[in-house]
């Protein structure tokens, strides 16, 4: 491989360290090469035996390296696979976690919203009740004027009007959360059917 590297970078200086004989000394390699100087370190070899559910230590030497900046490179490997029962690792169906909780995501969010409508309007219509009982207060004050309290009616009016239409707003932010609610747990019930 340093063949390859030295032909598409002749000006490179070029490193070498083994990455045998464990998976300890190849760890170790890693971090010797980046100790070294090297920002751009590539490997071509797999031990059948690094962990699949959480990082090994060539894992951890590897995302060492590349939080202090180097670019590590690593050949995927091609030895084996399930259909012919030489697949170094356990293989399972591929579940795209990503897209589903991006979904479960989106879902949780349009039940948040509408409940976040509920509330801002309920808050909006509190406000109206004490503006109808300090308009009321001041309708009845025999100290108002006539064209006070003209305005107050109007006042009034405009008020009641805007309850009825913040209420059948609530109304319907209700049978969308319902609706929202419904369809995020037919999701979660999709997806633990599903495996995840």
């Amino acid at each position: 491989m340093l063949q390859i590297v030295h032909d598409l970078a002749p000006a490179a200086e070029l490193y070498f360290a083994t990455a045998f004989y464990t998976e300890a000394n190849f760890a170790q390699a890693i971090l010797d090469l980046r100790n070294a100087g090297c920002d751009i370190i590539v490997d071509d070899i797999s031990y059948l035996g690094e962990s699949v559910w959480q990082d090994g230590v060539i894992a951890q030497a590897v995302s060492t390296v590349t939080a202090d900046g180097a670019l590590y490179f690593s050949s995927a490997g091609n030895a084996g696979n399930l259909n012919d029962g030489t697949s170094g690792v356990w293989e399972g169906d591929f579940l795209d976690a990503y897209n589903a909780g991006r979904q479960l995501y989106t879902l949780q969010g349009n039940v948040n919203r509408a409940t976040a409508g509920i509330n801002s309007r309920q808050n909006e219509l509190d406000r109206i009740d004490e503006d109808i009982l300090e308009s009321e207060a001041e309708l009845i004050n025999r100290e108002t004027t006539t064209e006070r309290r003209i305005m107050l009616l109007a006042e009034l009016k405009n008020l009641s009007e805007h309850i009825g239409e913040l209420d059948a707003e609530i109304e319907d932010l209700y049978e969308q959360r319902a609706r929202y609610r419904m369809e995020l747990e037919q999701y979660q019930v999709a997806l633990l059917d599903y495996g995840y």
